[in-house]
């Protein structure tokens, strides 16, 4: 199927003790037939991918306070779409790295 990948991985890791709690989680997508063509030389898929995600919290002495952080993309992954007739890259999208540090207060 178009824009559909053969197999797809969601993985987490996590450690929680007392009020501190983190997690690494890796997200794997095999790569997609992309492009549909006539010619098999105009066809492309997109290359494998793989994700890595951070996320880290601690409550706070104050009751319901608990600070926070989290990274996205660790690994700063790029979606390629390869041709497969010439083999170069036709397309690709970069997401780079966000991440977040907060406090939160849960009632």
């Amino acid at each position: 199927l178009l824009y559909q990948p053969d197999h797809i991985l969601n993985f987490t890791l996590g450690y929680d003790y007392k009020g501190f709690s983190a997690r690494l989680s890796m997200q794997y997508q095999s790569d997609i037939f992309s492009r549909t063509n006539w010619y098999p030389e105009l066809r492309s898929n997109t290359d494998k991918l793989f994700i890595y995600d951070m996320a880290i919290s601690q409550s706070l002495p104050l009751e319901g306070l608990v600070l926070f952080g989290n990274v996205k993309n660790i690994s700063k992954s790029k979606e390629s779409e390869i041709n497969e007739g010439t083999g170069y890259m036709a397309h690709k999208q970069y997401y780079g790295m966000t991440a977040a540090l907060g406090l939160k207060y849960i009632f």
